[in-house]
């Protein structure tokens, strides 16, 4: 980077907040931070799972305990001025460890790729506007361990894709994207790839050499038509899978062979013929679970989750689960981003039909959602409470359309129905 005096002064004294993190976990999602355009703004949850697909808390116990590290260097980022809160978070602006969106100043963004373009292991390429594929032919790529492209007319992608110590690989477009004559066999070392559509379920091609990336650790293939996903069982390092409003035929019956998968996400997925919900539960290993169905009208001949995936997908190890569950959920809307750890919406579900583990789900949230519920419940308290045994975690509660809920809690029983 050609940089003026004046410039590097200023770049000299960010640089110095820069060197006294004194971390090498903060240090990294400083600069993991720079991959993005000028003002955008970033969904922290998003970086955590860069973050862990990279590996930068080492070994951690769980994806939770990672979470939290996480958290504590972006607030220690915070704190240094070296990022800023975003303006959608004024709402939650008291709580700063729950806080969603935060952005960089364009200057320290700038100070960032500089710190980057002298690291001999850590050199980040941010493409705006040029064709990834004269990049990748001239080798432009070779020495990088982070490349983002945000050329948002890019649809095609046919190069030879190499690059030994590329460890992050971040595409963005608006367009469909062809990818399927390209090649990713010369990506050994690629832990991190996200594909984010900005436009709405747009085609995604995707080489058959992506099943080649056993190095992988996170995919995020997000807001793609993608029919397919079989390749996935060849990416046996997966610890996060992360489908976010996708459209596809299935859910793999295999995929319990992902014995490292700790994250799964399909919030928003449009499902065309197989949730495979008895597969995703023998997933033993797995932490976290968030699902809904689509939310368009447009999606209604798509596989909902219904009453059997819950039976299905219940497991004692799941430490975090948002599940929506029912036709057309209200998908980012009842329960969204800053939801409780575990969190659970239900649309046209019979309470009386809900067996142990149903209910066991219900005595663990921390947030419920109800809607048109149905089964002859008359109160929260005591039917519901006692229904599911208890309910003492329960911070949120929110009734849309139970027609056949008469008061939340019958003040005329006696008993105490929380803690």
């Amino acid at each position: 980077m050609d940089v003026e005096d004046g410039v590097r002064d200023a770049f000299s004294c960010i640089e110095l907040s820069y060197n006294h993190l004194r971390s090498k976990r903060d240090e990294l999602m400083f600069l993991m931070w720079s991959m993005f355009p000028e003002d955008h703004e970033f969904f922290v949850e998003d970086l955590i799972r860069y973050g862990v697909g990279l590996g930068i808390c080492g070994e951690v116990e769980s994806i939770d305990t990672a979470r939290n590290q996480l958290r504590a260097s972006i607030n220690k980022l915070i704190n240094s001025c070296l990022l800023m809160h975003s303006d959608k978070n004024k709402e939650h602006f008291s709580n700063v460890n729950r806080a969603d969106h935060v952005k960089m100043h364009d200057m320290v963004r700038d100070t960032a790729l500089w710190i980057a373009s002298r690291s001999e292991n850590k050199k980040i390429l941010v493409n705006l506007v040029n064709d990834l594929n004269t990049l990748v032919e001239n080798g432009d790529i070779n020495d990088y361990f982070a490349v983002s492209s945000w050329n948002k007319k890019m649809n095609r992608i046919a190069a030879q894709v190499t690059a030994t110590k590329l460890e992050f690989l971040l595409l963005s477009s608006r367009m469909s994207l062809d990818i399927a004559s390209a090649s990713f066999e010369g990506l050994k070392e690629i832990k991190v790839m996200a594909i984010i559509s900005e436009g709405y379920r747009t085609l995604l091609s995707l080489p058959h050499s992506t099943q080649s990336l056993t190095n992988l650790q996170t995919l995020c293939l997000r807001g793609w038509d993608l029919d397919d996903i079989s390749f996935i069982l060849n990416l046996t390092k997966l610890e996060v899978l992360d489908l976010r409003a996708c459209r596809f035929k299935q859910i793999p019956k295999e995929i319990e062979r992902l014995n490292k998968l700790k994250l799964l996400d399909l919030q928003g997925c449009a499902v065309l013929e197989n949730y495979n919900s008895e597969a995703i539960g023998n997933c033993e290993q797995l932490e976290e679970l968030y699902v809904s169905g689509p939310s368009f009208q447009k999606d209604d001949k798509c596989m909902f989750p219904c009453q059997t995936f819950l039976d299905d997908v219940i497991s004692s190890n799941l430490q975090r689960h948002v599940l929506e569950l029912g036709p057309l959920q209200t998908y980012g809307h009842g329960i969204n981003e800053n939801s409780s750890v575990r969190a659970l919406s239900l649309k046209e579900f019979d309470i009386s039909k809900f067996g142990a583990s149903k209910m066991n789900l219900l005595q663990r949230a921390e947030e419920i959602s109800l809607n048109r519920l149905r089964g002859g419940c008359k109160n929260v308290a005591p039917e519901l409470v006692k229904a599911a045994g208890s309910m003492n975690d329960l911070t949120k509660l929110r009734l849309r359309s139970c027609s056949e809920i008469e008061c939340i809690i019958d003040t005329s029983s006696s008993g105490s129905y929380f803690q």
